[in-house]
């Protein structure tokens, strides 16, 4: 009997530490667990598994949980490590595109500089150009300064010419190719004038009215011919150089007014010396002179 109940006493100590056991190992997974949640509650990358006291893990469910939180915990390192990687891929991305737009305005930037620089200077030379026309314009009436004022000639820019305008009925008489004293004597002051301009060239232009020349075989062709060439003789003997000088005809093609009174008529018999533009100064002349070469 007594050896029963020494047995019944032996299994009850048995459970019993057994049983303190698992409450023991229960509480301490409990302060792990609660541990876990607790420092994943306040977003804290490290996570500490342990019982308050700091006792070693001693369990398979102690240990257990501890490589359970220790994956989950690098997990979310590995996952937070790829979303800043990502974000900086993202930002780097957008970075390079800023760059290359960047880059792409800068660029069109410049070569719109640089083609306002281009029509700039394209402006200032044609600017001075244009000055350069008006100052030579200006200089070439004030050498006719006398002659405008006596209603000998006149001055004009036609076609885009420098063009000293005379009047036949001052020159010559009706009909006729051979000049009067008084047109002699202008021919011999313009001359004088004109020998003065030496980086010019000249031609001296016949014109007439609409009325029949009538003299036989002959048309206002050769009448205005035939006076162009007059004028160009007297310049040539009185000093003016043969190369710098010309002479055509134009009828009665190019009326300067309407050929229907005898006022208007008269304005259209004239002489006009025409100042030859240098076409080396026009814009594309070099382009067009290689072109003639090939």
């Amino acid at each position: 009997m007594k050896k029963f109940i020494l047995i019944l006493f032996v299994i009850f100590i048995h459970l019993f530490c057994a049983s303190t056991e698992t409450t023991e190992n229960d509480d301490r997974q409990n302060d792990v667990e609660a541990n876990f949640t607790q420092d994943s509650s306040t977003g804290v990358d490290q996570c500490t598994i342990s019982d308050p006291s700091g006792a070693a893990l001693q369990t398979e469910r102690e240990k257990s949980l501890y490589y359970y939180a220790s994956s989950e915990k690098y997990k979310a390192m590995y996952n937070k490590a790829l979303q800043r990687e990502q974000m900086f891929a993202n930002e780097l991305r957008k970075e390079r595109e800023n760059y290359v737009r960047s880059m792409s305005e800068k660029k069109c930037m410049r070569d719109s500089i640089d083609e306002m620089q281009r029509a700039l200077n394209t402006y200032k030379q044609r600017e001075s150009e244009s000055e350069a026309r008006i100052a030579d314009y200006k200089n070439f009436i004030g050498k006719f300064k006398a002659l405008i004022e006596d209603n000998t000639l006149d001055v004009k820019i036609i076609d885009g010419r420098m063009v000293v305008i005379m009047s036949t009925d001052v020159l010559f008489a009706s009909g006729s190719k051979k000049l009067s004293s008084k047109g002699k004597k202008s021919i011999l002051e313009i001359t004088k004038i004109l020998k003065g301009v030496s980086d010019k060239r000249f031609q001296i232009e016949g014109h007439t009215d609409s009325d029949k020349y009538l003299v036989k075989g002959m048309t206002n062709w050769e009448l205005a011919a035939l006076r162009a060439l007059t004028v160009l003789h007297t310049m040539i003997a009185n000093g003016m150089p043969s190369d710098r000088i010309s002479a055509a005809s134009f009828g009665s093609s190019k009326p300067v007014v309407e050929n229907n009174s005898s006022t208007n008529k008269a304005k259209n018999r004239r002489i006009e010396i025409v100042v030859v533009p240098d076409l080396t100064l026009l814009p594309g002349f070099d382009e067009l002179n290689k072109l003639s070469k090939e």
